[in-house]
């Protein structure tokens, strides 16, 4: 215990503060080596609001003791329930506002979060994620040292039962508050906690041991596994050659590289995404949407990798009568048309020229569909639009904001704001050229080279 893999010396150290006899025992222990540790120790107490009266003489509790201790004391009123959203429960509403609270109180890049989970909640959280299928990195979780959202947390007792603890309060002739809820089994938690496990442990007196070691063993199997998929990931990874246990972790980096969000993927979603992965014939293209997000999806075809897309509010397409409109403006972006006589040798991106041949009367500016394809010079057929964007670095984003300029024909002559001036290998006039001007907020895209 106490031999944490970060320097206590300047740290300020934030210790979760119930009364319970686990968070009693952790900030006693905090305080008696706080001056030759050199680190500043506060007391962090929520009241979740869930109990009342009780819930009020627990605060009461935790203040009074810390004033005897002359330790700082910081105290929240959370009210889970007025501010639970729409569907949430109390539990996961309870975490998401400790957690935001958390993430106030540690802006200063020296603060760490104490935490007093012990041995017990190890074994509960083992069993609990087994219920609900995890990997070894979901059933080894429960770390002494994680960081969430940037918030550093550090679980020193995690090696510690609770008999130890009670032993050791007992010995010094103290008391702690009791959650009276903690004795009903309404809960899987309460039920695991209060006659699964003390049942198991009477049954078998190596098993408490024995669950904390394959916890241990599981860790390192998760931390070898997370190795194999940061390298994989860097490498660029191939999908279908990865391992489905590599697999899953490699998905996540990916999403989150992507999208910006920490988005867990589920099992069954990893089983759907192997399986459209190494499906010899698709018929048409397929979606699979991700878990915890409504905005991104992955596409699958046949013979390419699966391309991460997100979901766009609906664009109407807009029709151009260039010749009796010179220029029309779309979204950010103001298209002119004018007559030339002769094609420039040069030609910066944001124009395009067309042999006024080929420019049918009316041009459609839309956003891309799925199965478009373009003729690119050099091809013989004509390219997925998709796979184009799929071969470059452009963001999901940005892939789906573009705008394409499409004949009435319906075929696509210019991607605005892409590398692709000329439509055809002809140098008989007159030609059509066209200006895209981006407004300033829009600008980046200019720096965007696909050909």
């Amino acid at each position: 215990m106490f031999r944490p893999q970060f320097a206590l010396k300047g740290k300020t150290i934030l210790c979760g503060f119930s009364g319970g006899a686990d968070s009693l025992y952790l900030l006693l222990e905090l305080k008696s080596r706080s001056a030759a540790e050199g680190f500043t120790l506060k007391a962090v107490h929520f009241n979740h609001g869930f109990r009342g009266m009780e819930s009020d003489e627990d605060e009461v509790f935790c203040r009074e003791i810390c004033k005897r201790e002359k330790i700082p004391f910081l105290s929240f009123a959370l009210e889970v329930p007025r501010n639970r959203l729409t569907g949430e429960g109390n539990e996961a509403a309870a975490r998401r506002l400790r957690l935001q609270m958390w993430k106030k109180l540690t802006s200063d890049n020296d603060c760490v979060v104490a935490l007093a989970h012990h041995g017990g909640d190890v074994a509960e959280n083992l069993f609990l994620r087994l219920c609900r299928g995890s990997n070894s990195g979901g059933l080894s979780s429960l770390r002494e040292f994680s960081a969430v959202d940037g918030i550093r947390f550090w679980r020193p007792l995690l090696k510690l039962s609770k008999a130890d603890i009670v032993r050791s309060l007992n010995k010094r002739g103290l008391k702690w508050r009791t959650d009276s809820t903690n004795s009903e089994d309404i809960c899987l938690r309460n039920y695991l906690r209060n006659t699964l496990l003390p049942g198991l442990y009477r049954r078998a007196a190596f098993a408490e041991k024995g669950i904390l070691q394959s916890v241990s063993v599981l860790a390192e199997d998760a931390d070898f596994l997370n190795q194999e998929a940061a390298k994989a990931f860097l490498d660029g990874p191939c999908w279908k050659e990865l391992h489905p246990a590599v697999l899953i972790r490699v998905l996540r980096l990916f999403l989150r590289q992507q999208t910006g969000k920490d988005l867990i993927p589920t099992h069954d979603f990893a089983e759907a995404f192997f399986s459209l992965l190494h499906r010899e014939h698709l018929s048409g293209s397929k979606m699979l949407s991700i878990p915890g997000t409504e905005e991104y999806f992955f596409r699958f075809r046949n013979g390419y990798d699966p391309v991460l897309e997100k979901k766009t509010s609906v664009f109407i397409p807009v029709s151009w009568k260039w010749r009796k409109d010179k220029s029309i403006t779309v979204g950010n972006s103001v298209f002119s048309a004018e007559m030339i006589s002769v094609c420039p040798e040069s030609i910066p991106v944001g124009v395009f020229c067309l042999p006024v041949q080929y420019a049918t009367d009316t041009l459609i500016l839309r956003c891309r569909k799925t199965g478009d394809k373009m003729r690119i010079p050099g091809h013989q057929a004509p390219v997925l639009v998709s796979k184009l964007f799929s071969d470059t670095k452009l963001s999901v984003e940005k892939r789906n904001s573009l705008l394409l300029l499409v004949s009435s024909t319906n075929e696509i002559l210019w991607i605005p704001g892409i590398r692709k001036h000329v439509s055809a290998d002809c140098s008989v006039g007159p030609w059509l050229k066209i200006v895209e001007v981006i407004s300033k907020v829009q600008k980046n895209r200019n720096e965007e080279r696909l050909f």
